[in-house]
């Protein structure tokens, strides 16, 4: 299976999250793969593909790794794009407040799944939430005016992300888009059982 490990978002970031998609024109720019809001969420790591068998000992390496790990609060921040707003490829929303935890959590995740042979991240953490990825198809002057109108958004007021846990979640592709499924749910600073 497809999984990845992430941290969950409260009802009021995801709608914060879909504002500015319809603000930024989804549904109806095609050439953008907006994510759904049932799939918004704090990527930590990617697994790519997870064997069901090796799923308790996953949880069980995470478990053990981020019991020292107290719970801590994000806020959300700007708008932006990698690489940058000029040629947009992923469209995010930064974030704001205790980063110094969340990069503590990221590479406590990364060092917890190594051992099991999942490969540690190329790129340094950026974190963000991602609103959509520019398809290929757009053309230059479709990636300008998007850039353009990402630029233009005034961010709302900082919303509040407590992470108190991260999850294990399998992602099943289809042509109607990604569905997403819990697996496992990992409460940070406590002795969780599987």
């Amino acid at each position: 299976m497809r999984a990845f490990i992430a941290a969950g978002l409260p009802t009021e970031v995801l709608e914060a999250l879909s504002r500015y998609q319809r603000q930024l024109g989804a549904p109806r720019l095609r050439y953008v793969k907006w994510v759904s809001t049932e799939g918004m969420h704090l990527t930590l790591k990617f697994l790519c593909n997870v064997e069901d068998a090796r799923l308790p000992d996953l949880a069980e390496a995470l478990n053990t790794d981020l019991r020292g790990i107290q719970p801590f609060s994000l806020q959300t921040g700007a708008l932006g794009a990698f690489p940058n707003v000029r040629t947009p490829r992923v469209l995010w929303v930064g974030l704001a407040g205790d980063l110094e935890a969340l990069q503590v959590l990221s590479g406590t995740v990364e060092k917890a799944v190594a051992p099991l042979g999942f490969l540690p991240e190329e790129r340094p953490f950026a974190p963000h939430l991602t609103l959509g990825r520019v398809r290929e198809t757009a053309t230059s002057a479709d990636r300008r005016q998007l850039g353009q109108a990402l630029a233009s958004l005034v961010a709302e007021k900082a919303l509040k992300i407590t992470v108190d846990a991260v999850h294990i979640i399998k992602s099943d592709l289809s042509p109607a888009g990604a569905r997403y499924t819990k697996l496992t749910t990992i409460l940070l600073a406590k002795k969780n059982s599987f």
